[in-house]
């Protein structure tokens, strides 16, 4: 199962008498990986999917250029082929799986993601008889400016869309450059005929420049140029094709000393491209100079489309013929963390007609749509007017004219509906003629980046620049960390020119030691400081200490450290320096995957949404990013309560390890992401939610996004909310439909879905879990995304009583000299207990109210008590017990079959487990103390006898039997985390020894489960099927496989990790006829050996998606060693199977499982019988 990215072409394509038709580009879906870059959920599915040799197409982000790495890595080490996009500070890639982890290793990749891929369906032609011309024009009175002689003359206007028909009559001759891009972003060089199959770009095109030579027509500036980019070719591409396109539009020619790029570029993508994947492909635009004008997205009101919410880019929304703006048109205000933005901003910049616009379309015909991205070409077209009346007119000029021209509609000021309002060229015009010309000289060092502030807006430069300013005095400011802020009064001059200067000089630095303190004076703990507004940031040493440098000057100072509440300061480095930071200690740790730089849906801080609903509520919360911090499960054992917020990340193994470590001493957790059981459906390496919730994945996710609570239930009852609009993220789809397969979780939520469906159909979406080891909500969405402030609080306050609303007690049992007793409980609606071995029964969280115990202690009666439970206490009661007993167990141990007395040996497991033996003629007597006992009577070459004793059991008469078959089928196939896999593989392991026609017992052993020697030796041959275990290579696994084999037994052990365990223990690597040459070859064909008992005639690949399990890991080589001989081999040459024979004794290891084995049925099949024939001769 693939999920995709939906890269929507931001057009809700309305067809006069067709309806609604969509440009639907497809969705899909981090990953944090420890000591790696960023790996996104996708491309770990496509890991997860595919064999180890499958290409997967990624898109690699990185800090500092990685060519040279790249080259070096070649086709030997799995890079099959990378594109450089130099400019956007990005490559595409074709990589194995090991290949794309060697490159996330890289210590300047930043992130490792999908090339997306993009599609659009059909466009259908509507209906334009009653329609000729685009309103639009005359909404924006355009053709007063035209009776001037403004019709973008000059000007060359930039287009990335579907592509061109530049033959259609109002396009012809004005379309100069032209490219498409295969997918991995590369020109294709032999096509240089301008096409469009889809229309969109066509459309959007007449927009911008249509019109017949000295006629009017349906565009804004028809008399500019076009350079088209069809990075959408047909209507699909990839991600890869719009960044190459957007490199390509900045220096056509790829010579940067000639000026041939255009001035704007109109771009109407967008959807939910990830934001981070285009700040650096924008940044290059701002750089060049050139103004970019992208539509902001078709979603509605409380969402933001990519790359039109990026601060540096020009953002249109769409208004209909009354002004009024488009249900579908997008907007928001965006808290912008991703380097190089610490600010927010409000989107749209400005709205243009986009409903029902009439333009060109393929073939010479016309069509009528609607969306953002028929605003954007009006507001590009604007653009190139604007600068045909002066082409020293800058992209920062455009920007504020047409923002500080526009006409304020809807709520006063910039707002989410319209910007600044509706773009006015007139206006704008006008604006720019009555401007001062001043010429800015800066000197930065290079890559250093000044924030230029004229007003309300915000621009980047980074080199000398000219600013168009309206006459009178104008403050600039300039400022970049580390230098010295400038600010200065222009007095502007209309028409006149002038020039101001900025030494852009290095602050000195300050040192500053300081340390963070709790209320109770003793020192913090580890922590960080951070300059708000900045990228600056260090580390505390162990103790909250602080000892740095920092320009001089004045800042809002953010100390945080684990266990503490956040603390922001104003000090100026200039003066008195605090030497003390006191911070509140924190109630609960609240823990946001945020990613460095955020991704997909998930960005511009989802944490926010979760802090703030903990401000609300006034809980003291310590917030924690692991990406930036190495969160340890003794940090998070200092809090009470843990709420984690996955964002859109799965689990990864190091997350689990300190989950599973808080829980299992007794922590409250919350857990709440959109991806978290799709993402561990993927991954072999945990299975948190499986083992620790009993859940299966149903649905990833459904198209329905309202959630609705269980009725009756203390936390889901009456609660409804979904995750659009409303003052949520808005960064969802939907969640992971679950349902409970084992297990005391109670779910709380559900989809709301038809009235037919029950809740189960669609899947739960919140379950509570109460054990005596801890407490646990799952939310299998992000709670950030809960569309209402009132829902999020109201869920919040009722987890908090829940978790809260637990009291425990601590029972010591004692004999009547105050001795400790060991003793197990039964505890009603909890189940069974133990105490420890000093006899305390601590059970934590238990519900308000009496509670009754049914205890077996050890050496007593049974007997009970009852306890009364405090909430948020834990009561101490001492229990003493009285009149100690005993039990008797005695019998006599024969041969079934001759009746013969036989000596044997017998383990008697209690509160622990011993070990005796019989006597010569089988009997056995024991009087132990009274206790539920299980008996084990155990004898080479016989089959086990159990016995669960729980009073006296005298002068028992055990019969001990023969195996009846010749061969035991031991199924230890998954390892301990992966239940999944374990009922899977049984079942085909099941399928083809059943199939086989042989005869033999099935013993299964469960994850996690201990195989005694006593276990084997029941069986004079054994089959023993691993899987990829690791359990494999325990101590106990090898000691007693060494003894089973050196003391005779024939065992073939088939398992994907088998030779590795194996040859940690030379000696039995030796005896069993091996040796390691790789734990992993590149190589899946076995051939069986000719004349082989075993392998003769087979041949089949060890890997194939959709036959069998397809969970190949590795695939290790071997080489016969003494008595050794190969049964199987890679078709490179290497040993995949070894065997070593004798009259007395058969042994056979195989590297891998029938699981793995694209093979038919009957050939597994087959395989199994020969296996079984020849451990049995």
């Amino acid at each position: 199962m693939k999920k995709y990215l939906t890269l929507t072409l931001a057009l809700l394509m309305v067809l006069v008498s067709f309806g609604n038709v969509g440009f639907a580009l497809q969705k899909s879906d981090p990953a944090h990986q420890s000591r790696m870059a960023y790996v996104s959920p996708g491309i770990i599915a496509q890991m997860g999917e595919g064999s180890i040799d499958d290409p997967i197409d990624a898109m690699v982000w990185t800090s500092t250029p990685i060519d040279k790495s790249l080259e070096r890595m070649g086709q030997n080490e799995g890079l099959l082929r990378f594109e450089p996009f130099k400019s956007m500070s990005c490559y595409y890639v074709s990589a194995t799986s090991q290949a794309l982890k060697t490159i996330a290793s890289m210590p300047e990749t930043l992130r490792v993601q999908e090339n997306y891929s993009i599609k659009a369906p059909d466009i259908k032609m509507a209906d334009t008889k009653n329609t000729k011309v685009n309103w639009g024009l005359d909404d924006l009175k355009v053709k007063d400016l035209w009776k001037q002689g403004i019709r973008g003359q000059g000007v060359k206007v930039g287009l990335l869309d579907t592509g061109v028909d530049a033959k259609h009559p109002e396009l012809a001759g004005k379309v100069t450059k032209f490219a498409t891009f295969d997918t991995s972003g590369k020109i294709v060089p032999d096509v240089t005929e301008p096409f469009d199959r889809v229309g969109h770009g066509t459309h959007c095109a007449g927009i911008i420049a249509g019109g017949k030579s000295g006629q009017d027509g349906v565009g804004v500036a028809p008399d500019c140029e076009l350079i088209v980019g069809s990075v959408i070719p047909g209507g699909n591409g990839t991600l890869a094709q719009v960044i190459g396109g957007m490199e390509w539009i900045i220096d056509p020619d790829g010579d940067p000393n000639t000026d041939d790029a255009p001035r704007v570029v109109s771009m109407s993508l967008g959807g939910s491209i990830p934001d981070e994947d285009m700040v650096a492909a924008t940044d290059a635009f701002e750089r060049k100079g050139i103004l970019l004008v992208a539509s902001i997205g078709n979603s509605g009101d409380g969402s933001t489309g990519s790359p039109g919410n990026i601060p540096s880019v020009t953002s249109v929304g769409a208004y209909d013929k009354n002004r009024q703006p488009a249900s579908f048109s997008s907007g928001n205000k965006i808290d912008w963390e991703i380097e190089p933005y610490h600010e927010s901003v409000i989107k749209p910049d400005v709205s243009a007609p986009g409903v029902s616009i009439y333009s060109t379309f393929p073939k010479g015909k016309y069509a009528i749509a609607s969306g953002t991205s028929m605003a954007t070409p009006h507001v590009a077209g604007v653009c190139a007017l604007l600068m045909s009346t002066d082409k020293s007119y800058s992209a920062i000029d455009l920007r504020m004219a047409i923002k500080a021209t526009a006409d304020d509609l809807g709520s006063k000021g910039w707002d989410t509906r319209y910007g600044t309002g509706a773009i006015n060229p007139k206006a704008a015009l006008d604006y720019l003629k009555k401007t001062g010309k001043v010429q800015v000289g800066i000197n930065l060092p290079d890559k250093k980046v000044a924030n230029l502030v004229i007003g309300d807006n915000h621009y980047r430069v980074d080199k000398s620049f000219a600013l168009h300013l309206p006459p009178g005095k104008t403050n600039i400011e300039l400022s970049s960390f580390g230098f010295k802020k400038l600010a200065q009064e222009v007095n502007v001059v209309a028409g006149k020119s002038s020039s101001i200067s900025y030494e852009m000089s290095e602050l000195p630095k300050t040192s500053f030691k300081a340390t963070m303190y709790g209320a109770d004076g003793n020192p913090a703990n580890v922590g960080q400081m951070r300059i708000n507004g900045t990228s600056f940031s260090v580390d505390s040493d162990e103790n909250g200490s602080f000892d740095t440098e920092v320009p001089t000057d004045e800042y809002d100072v953010e100390f945080w450290s684990i266990g503490y509440v956040p603390k922001t300061i104003k000090i100026d480095f200039s003066k008195d320096l605090p030497k003390k930071i006191q911070l509140e200690k924190a109630d609960v740790l609240v823990v946001a995957l945020q990613y460095t730089t955020p991704s997909q849906y998930y960005s511009r801080r989802f944490d926010k949404y979760c802090f703030r609903a903990f401000d609300e509520m006034g809980i003291k919360y310590c917030p924690v990013n692991p990406y930036k911090f190495d969160l340890t499960s003794d940090q998070m054992k200092m809090f009470d309560r843990v709420y984690w917020f996955a964002g859109e990340n799965g689990l990864y193994s190091e997350d689990v390890e300190i989950l599973e470590d808080y829980l299992g001493e007794g922590g409250k957790l919350l857990i709440s992401g959109s991806n978290l059981l799709y993402f561990e459906s993927y991954r072999r390496d945990n299975s948190f939610f499986t083992d620790n919730y009993g859940v299966i994945l149903k649905n990833s996710p459904t198209p329905l996004t309202t959630m609705m609570g269980v009725k009756d239930d203390d936390i889901g009852d009456g609660l409804v909310f979904s995750f659009s609009g409303g003052d949520g993220a808005s960064n969802q789809l939907g969640a992971d439909g679950f349902v409970v397969n084992k297990g005391n979780a109670k779910p709380f939520m559900y989809y709301l879905g038809p009235k037919e469906t029950s809740p189960a159909d669609l899947g739960y979406t919140g379950l509570k879990l109460q054990t005596q080891n801890f407490l646990s909500i799952f939310l299998a969405f992000g709670f950030e995304g809960i569309n209402s402030k009132e829902a999020r609080q109201m869920l919040l306050s009722r987890v908090e009583k829940w978790f809260t609303s637990f009291g425990g007690v601590d029972i010591t049992f004692e004999d009547d000299k105050g001795n400790p007793v060991y003793a197990k409980a039964k505890i009603d609606g909890i189940g069974d207990v133990e105490t420890n071995d000093e006899g305390h029964l601590v059970l934590s969280y238990l519900p308000q109210g009496k509670i009754s115990l049914k205890v077996v202690p050890f050496g007593f009666a049974e007997q009970s008590f009852t306890a009364t439970v405090t909430p948020g206490k834990t009561t101490r009661i001492s229990l003493g017990l009285s009149n100690p007993t005993s039990v008797k167990i005695s019998g006599k141990v024969v041969d079934s079959a001759t009746g013969t007395p036989m000596k044997c040996d017998f383990k008697i497991t209690g509160f622990e487990t011993k070990q005796y033996s019989t006597d010569d003629a089988g009997n056995f007597s024991l009087t132990l103390p009274k206790y539920k006992y299980s008996l084990k009577i155990f004898k080479k070459g016989y089959l086990n006898y159990w016995m669960d004793i729980l009073d006296n059991a005298e002068d028992l008469k055990v019969k001990m039997e023969k195996p009846k078959r010749a061969v035991a089928l031991f199924q230890q196939i998954a390892p301990s985390w992966d239940t999944r896999s374990f009922a899977g593989i049984a079942q085909i392991y099941e399928r083809v020894a059943r199939g086989s026609g042989t005869d033999f017992d099935n013993i299964i052993v469960p994850p996690g489960n201990i195989v005694d020697y006593e276990d084997m030796q029941q069986f004079s041959k054994i089959i023993w099927y691993c899987g990829f275990n690791d359990e494999i290579g325990a101590s106990w696994w090898l000691d007693n496989l060494a003894r089973y084999v050196n003391e005779g037994g024939s065992i073939a052990i088939i398992g994907q990790n088998v030779p590795q365990a194996i040859s940690s223990r030379p000696e039995l690597a030796k005896t069993l006829g091996f040796e390691l040459l790789e734990s992993n070859t590149s190589i899946y064909a076995v051939k069986g050996v000719k004349g082989d008992p075993i392998g003769d005639g087979l041949i089949f690949s060890l890997y194939h998606p959709f036959l069998r399990m397809g969970l190949l890991s590795v695939a290790p080589s071997m080489k016969p060693v003494g008595s050794g001989v190969s049964c199987f081999d890679y078709l490179g040459g290497a040993s995949a199977g070894v065997r070593v024979g004798t009259d007395k004794q058969k042994t056979l290891v195989i590297p891998f499982g029938f699981e793995n084995m694209y093979a038919d049925t009957k050939e597994s099949q087959d395989l199994f019988k020969r296996i079984v024939s020849y451990l049995g001769k």
